[in-house]
């Protein structure tokens, strides 16, 4: 109830949706994740997530930031659907097939073990074929906004991922097999996603291709491409030096608050094509109050989810891992702050997006992303992956810093958004640290969760108004 009277009901009954799949595939990619960890060990996990960051680049690739534009021309009145996607479909076709052969030449340009090369082929090649099919389908039902189709790919994805792998390590697989099929899962629910897609679309792929497709792209393409890089800059990174077997605990913690991440993700995909239309419209206001609510219960959402890797990271390690994975215990305390900066970062970026202000939004990314590469290398130069945790949050806090200094409407948003929501979760971090963090997990994270819900609840006028509406209502309701 905390969040749904913020919210429109389409805007509502899409986070539904988005949460249940998001939540769904996190959950199944931890478990999935955190077996696989055990199966194979850290150096040969270092090498599957490196190979799994490449996939997510070159991933981007095939896209180049179209999907975006794509989002911008549907949001028209009186837009040609069809031709738009009959033009955004040929357009990925392109850039895959462009991807996959500058994808070989790295692979084998830039690596001398042949056991790597190998599986950088084996999973990056299908990973990407899926994703690409995937995202075709899922861009046109974000503008749609039918959210449960988007969800129903997720979700498939997800399975598939889970069942091989699973199966892999049952049977006794190495990792090369066991990447194979990883990637192989992502086509499977590829397949089903254009199969969802031709069924609610007539598509023309003879068609030319749309003018107004390429109006913006380079600045769409370097934002895309930095904001794909940004997660992966560290593993890249320092893999050039630290051991792989560093870069294993490295990306186990990181995996962790990655996937929460995911959960205030899901409000991002909610709002961002009635962001879209606010702009479309000319509706600055209700852009601007569309985009505080966004960033509020984003960084709402992304505090609580950090609490528990603040608080209790040896416990979440040890309990997921095994004891084996402790070192990455100070490396999973510190990334936690990772999520609460990326839930603030995100929607003070799709605000610039939707408003016309991409420029400003590659600039910010690319300061972040040539400063990242100098932090992760020069921290983990000095202090080991640790110092990699510490450059992750240097990483977010400079975009954070940089996106509130471009942002016109600034002192609106630290003011409605965030200055109220940072003072609180700093507060719960001092009293927790002083009063109950030696509480077992499941009681502290009660405790830091429900007082910050309640002093959110407590220092928002909007907040307690709609609850006393809603008490109100209920209670006419039952004197009816």
């Amino acid at each position: 109830m905390v969040f749904v009277i913020l919210l429109e009901k389409n805007i509502f009954k899409n986070i539904l949706h988005l949460f249940f799949s998001t939540a769904f595939t996190r959950v199944a990619n931890a478990v999935t994740i955190i077996l696989l960890a055990g199966h194979i060990g850290a150096e040969e996990y270092g090498m599957f997530s490196l190979c799994v960051a490449y996939a997510l680049i070159a991933g981007y690739f095939t896209d180049m930031g179209v999907k975006n534009i794509v989002m911008r021309e549907a949001s028209i009145e009186n837009a040609n659907i069809s031709s738009i996607m009959s033009s955004y479909i040929k357009i990925r076709i392109y850039l895959l097939l462009l991807t996959l052969f500058i994808s070989a030449l790295i692979f084998v340009s830039f690596y001398d073990s042949a056991k790597l090369i190998k599986v950088l082929f084996l999973l990056v090649f299908p990973t990407v074929i899926g994703l690409t099919m995937q995202s075709i389908a899922i861009t046109y039902f974000q503008f749609t906004e039918e959210m449960n189709f988007i969800s129903n790919i997720k979700v498939l994805s997800a399975i598939t991922c889970t069942i091989v792998v699973l199966f892999g390590m049952w049977v006794g697989w190495g990792v090369d097999l066991i990447s194979l099929f990883y990637g192989l899962s992502y086509i499977v629910a590829g397949v089903y996603g254009l199969y969802l897609l031709f069924k609610n679309i007539e598509l023309d792929l003879k068609c030319k291709l749309e003018k107004s497709s390429f109006k913006g792209l380079p600045s769409f393409i370097i934002s895309g491409l930095l904001i794909m890089l940004i997660p992966q800059i560290g593993i890249l990174t320092i893999e050039k030096v630290l051991s792989l077997k560093e870069v294993g605990f490295y990306s186990v913690a990181y995996r962790i608050p990655t996937a929460l991440y995911q959960i205030p993700g899901v409000v991002a995909g909610a709002f961002y094509p009635v962001l879209f239309k606010h702009h479309s419209s000319n509706n600055h206001i209700a852009h601007r109050e569309t985009n505080v609510k966004q960033v509020k219960i984003m960084s709402v959402m992304g505090m609580l989810a950090s609490l528990p890797l603040f608080f209790y990271p040896e416990w979440i390690i040890k309990t997921l891992f095994g004891e084996q994975w402790l070192p990455a215990s100070p490396l999973l305390q510190t990334l936690s702050i990772v999520v609460v900066l990326q839930s603030i970062n995100f929607p003070l970026g799709d605000g610039l997006t939707t408003k016309g202000k991409q420029q400003l939004r590659t600039i910010v990314l690319g300061i972040s992303v040539l400063s990242g590469i100098l932090y992760y290398y020069f921290l983990s130069l000095k202090l080991g992956n640790v110092g990699a945790a510490y450059a992750a949050v240097l990483v977010e806090t400079t975009m954070f810093i940089s996106f509130i200094v471009v942002n016109k409407d600034r002192m609106w948003i630290i003011k409605k958004a965030l200055l109220v929501n940072i003072l609180l979760y700093l507060l719960i971090l001092l009293l927790g640290t002083r009063l109950w963090s030696h509480s077992n997990f499941y009681v502290g994270t009660t405790l830091n969760c429900v007082l910050l819900i309640t002093l959110f609840i407590l220092t928002n006028k909007e907040m307690r108004r709609y609850i006393i509406q809603f008490k109100e209502s209920k209670q006419l309701g039952k004197s009816r």
